[in-house]
């Protein structure tokens, strides 16, 4: 946005209040829902799903060379989320998440170690790799503490012990203490606060999804440079 003239700027804000507009006409005079309702029957079906939802969720998101496609964290999150106001079926849901990722990481672990470089290649995160095995080399284990407060940095990690020939039994207390922290905090986050985020959610979506997409195909349209090489 900070490269677009006064002009650009005001032809997205013009065209998105537009569209605004337009949807509150539908909206009043059909009764159509709009994209929040079919995004709360989603929310409804994560939270009958329950806590093998958000074990299936953070073990797919985990995963070193798939995570990147599967929101896997949204999932979870909603899945705590709906928990409320029943604490015990919160933490039973962060648990398995918990558990998904440690599971997920442990493969990243192995893939790391055992996997040849040409794999690892094919899949774009050699230069991602040997970056975190340098900083891993030079911090130690206690780096694994660090970075699961994302499930995508935490994969290359895992997969940088692997390479290093950590222990495993040594990856697998630091991976658990962090991943206690990590998922606990995310968790309790979830808990008090995705009620209000899921209210957003059913209350704005539309507006900010049709925001979204006019910067995004203006961008597409008018420089498609700044999306290959942002």
């Amino acid at each position: 946005m900070e490269h677009l003239t006064k002009r650009e700027k005001l032809y997205i804000v013009g065209g998105a209040i537009g569209m605004w507009v337009v949807l509150i006409l539908i909206k009043h005079f059909t009764g159509w829902q709009g994209i929040e309702g079919y995004i709360m029957q989603l929310v409804n079906y994560l939270n009958k799903g329950g806590s093998p939802v958000a074990f299936f969720a953070a073990f797919v998101e985990g995963l070193l060379f798939v995570g990147l496609y599967f929101p896997g964290s949204a999932v979870v999150i909603t899945s705590v989320a709906t928990a409320f106001p029943d604490v015990s079926t919160a933490v039973l849901r962060i648990f398995y998440a918990a558990a998904g990722f440690f599971l997920a990481n442990t493969v990243n672990y192995f893939i790391g170690r055992f996997a040849s470089v040409v794999m690892i290649e094919k899949f774009g995160m050699k230069q991602n790799l040997d970056d975190m095995e340098k900083k891993l080399v030079a911090r130690g284990p206690k780096l694994i503490l660090l970075s699961f407060f994302t499930p995508g940095i935490g994969a290359i990690v895992s997969a940088a012990a692997g390479a290093l020939r950590f222990g495993y039994v040594q990856f697998a207390f630091y991976l658990t203490i962090a991943l206690i922290f990590w998922d606990s905090l995310w968790g309790l986050i979830a808990f008090y606060f995705g009620s209000v985020i899921i209210a957003g959610i059913q209350k704005y979506l539309s507006y900010i999804a049709i925001l979204a997409l006019l910067i995004y195909g203006y961008r597409v349209y008018k420089r498609p440079e700044e999306i290959k090489n942002p």
